[in-house]
């Protein structure tokens, strides 16, 4: 199966929720889209402020967080299944350059950022089991 996800600019980054039902793409357009693999169909997509998208995960329990420019930003997991208005959480990371990594510790509230200057980690109460 091949799908255009991001006409006319390239993808950047992608992650598949533990069911395999949804998978999450971020372009060069500043989009994150959300789609049914079920039936290879978009469902609702987000923008993000402050740079592309260059890092997505999804944690066990469905908290999808977005590395975006020097910009971290948590959307519940309800954010998957449907469009939502705000994200849970957002961090700022001035100075530090832009995010390359976000993921999330297995069984644990505790998400890695990496970025230009090293290696940051925070909490995200609920993502983990």
């Amino acid at each position: 199966v091949k799908m255009l996800c991001h006409k006319g600019a390239p993808v950047h980054s992608l992650a598949v929720d533990k069911s395999g039902r949804y998978m999450v793409t971020g372009g060069a357009d500043s989009q994150v889209r959300i789609w049914d693999l079920r039936m290879y169909k978009e469902t609702h997509s987000y923008f993000t402020k402050g740079g592309v998208p260059t890092s997505l995960d999804i944690s066990q329990r469905g908290v999808l967080g977005i590395g975006h420019g020097s910009n971290t930003t948590f959307w519940n997991p309800d954010a998957i299944r449907y469009k939502v208005k705000d994200p849970y959480m957002s961090h700022g990371l001035k100075g530090m350059g832009p995010v390359e990594s976000v993921r999330f510790r297995p069984f644990e509230d505790v998400c890695g950022i990496g970025h230009s200057k090293g290696f940051s980690s925070i909490v995200i109460p609920g993502s983990g089991e």
